[in-house]
């Protein structure tokens, strides 16, 4: 039930995401409503949770995007992965002031593994020093400060629906016995 449920929510927030999401820019910023459920997923229900939703949202997206296959993905594993060890190592539980400072650093961290892997495809020196100098600094002078704040505010928004969501989530499973299975 709770892997059927996780998988309808990011399967709608990718539907979101890629439809109407992509065509709309907030303050000159793209939503990534799949990153920051990912991100309050991680923190919130751990590293197993945040796999599958990270895994699900990023095969889906690298499925429907024009990227090369598999980006998506891995940029999602590897945030979840370390906000689920930041979160276990260091924080414990997580609260809504930790999950903004979260959501914070792994936006920029998020942007930085995504440009980073979309432009290592240009082999020569030059044109990644050029990059390196250039468009990284401009990138994060014009956009990763809006995206920040965005994220910011709607992952206030998301944490509140995603810990109202687990908490129903576990009342239902405590409350309702399932059968048990035949040839136990």
């Amino acid at each position: 039930m709770k892997t059927f449920l996780s998988s309808i929510i990011i399967f709608l927030a990718v539907i979101l995401q890629i439809t109407f999401l992509s065509k709309t820019t907030i303050f000159g910023v793209i939503p990534n409503l799949v990153l920051l459920l990912i991100i309050c997923q991680s923190a919130i229900k751990g590293h197993k949770e945040g796999f599958l939703w990270a895994f699900l949202g990023g095969f889906l997206l690298d499925l429907f995007s024009k990227v090369y296959f598999g980006i998506w993905t891995l940029s999602f594993l590897f945030i979840a992965y370390i906000i689920s060890f930041i979160v276990k190592k260091f924080l414990g539980k997580v609260g809504l002031l930790s999950i903004i400072i979260i959501s914070v650093f792994s936006t920029i961290f998020f942007d930085l593994i995504f440009l980073s892997v979309i432009k290592v495809n240009m082999l020569s020196f030059g044109v990644i020093i050029n990059f390196i100098r250039f468009i990284i600094p401009e990138y994060f002078i014009h956009i990763i400060y809006k995206e920040i704040i965005f994220n910011a505010v709607l992952i206030i928004v998301i944490y509140l629906f995603l810990v109202k969501f687990n908490d129903w989530l576990s009342y239902y499973e405590s409350s309702v016995k399932l059968p048990e299975r035949i040839g136990r």
